[in-house]
Parts: structure tokens; sequence; C-alpha cells
């Protein structure tokens, strides 16, 4: 699964996953025990950097109803003009 997942990497992505690769074997082979609770502390700081804030149901239904105008607004759009295609003859 991993070998099928890396053949469907973008080229342009390729170096980005290998930097990545090299830092997992790193971090995977360095058995000092200071360096991997560094490691296990990082790790946790970046977790939670990357919470997601609790929305409340107020907010999340105002923002539901944001996106669903933009969506049938697109949709109407689309509808009007056939989606910027060419007319057929």
């Amino acid at each position: 699964m991993m070998y099928g997942l890396l053949d469907n990497v973008l080229k342009e992505d390729k170096s980005g996953v290998g930097v990545i690769f090299n830092n997992v074997f790193a971090v995977a082979t360095l058995l000092d025990a200071e360096f991997q609770n560094d490691v296990v502390q990082v790790v946790v700081r970046a977790i939670d950097r990357v919470k997601a804030e609790s929305v409340s149901d107020e907010e999340d239904a105002k923002i539901l109803a944001e996106e669903r105008t933009k969506y049938e607004m697109k949709k109407e759009m689309e509808g009007e003009n056939g989606g910027n295609r060419k007319a057929k003859a």
C-alpha cells in the first residue's frame, strides 16, 4: 500500500516526500533516549498547535448556511451559462 501511495506522488512533491522519509528513518533509528523524548515532546506540541477549536451550534449553522448559499449561487451560474462550456451547434 505504501509503495502504491508513493507511485502516485506528484513529480514536484517527490523531493519533499524524500525529506519526510529521511526524517522518519533518522528518528526511528536513533536510539538516544534524550533525543526520543525530545521528538515526543515536539510531536505533542505540533498536535496541540493544530487542534481545532470547538464551534458553537449557532456558528456551525451560520457557516453551513453561507456555504450552502455559495454552492447554490455557483449552481445557478453554471445553469445560466452552461458552466462556461461552448454551446453545441
